[in-house]
């Protein structure tokens, strides 16, 4: 099984809006370690395009300030769910994957990669 990859081990089902994984063979310490660093990764970019939006709404001559604060409010929860997350918790790196990724993907791609 060493020549599987851990996306290929992983099926998604949707129930109640949460995505959860079934992992069908026990991950190495390794991977684990991957799929949570990734999930951080992940987490850290969405900080970081609030950081920018936020940056950007207050150069503006009239900054947005209900923007601003609910931006504010998005990192907040945002570093919770990051210092929440646990290097056993499977189902909520998955959940961090399979929700923040492609929005962090659609974000930082160029328009050729977007097609």
């Amino acid at each position: 099984m060493s020549g599987t990859s851990v996306s290929s081990r992983l099926h998604y089902h949707h129930e109640s809006s949460k995505v959860i994984a079934v992992q069908n063979a026990e991950m190495t310490t390794t991977e684990k370690l991957a799929r949570f660093e990734t999930a951080q990764h992940i987490i850290g970019m969405m900080v970081a395009m609030r950081s920018r939006w936020i940056s950007d709404e207050e150069k503006k001559l009239q900054p947005n300030r209900t923007q601003i604060a609910k931006w504010e409010q998005e990192q907040s929860k945002l570093d919770d769910q990051d210092n929440a997350l646990l290097f056993d918790d499977s189902d909520g790196i998955e959940w961090v994957i399979a929700s923040y990724g492609p929005v962090v993907k659609e974000q930082f791609s160029t328009p050729a990669e977007r097609g």
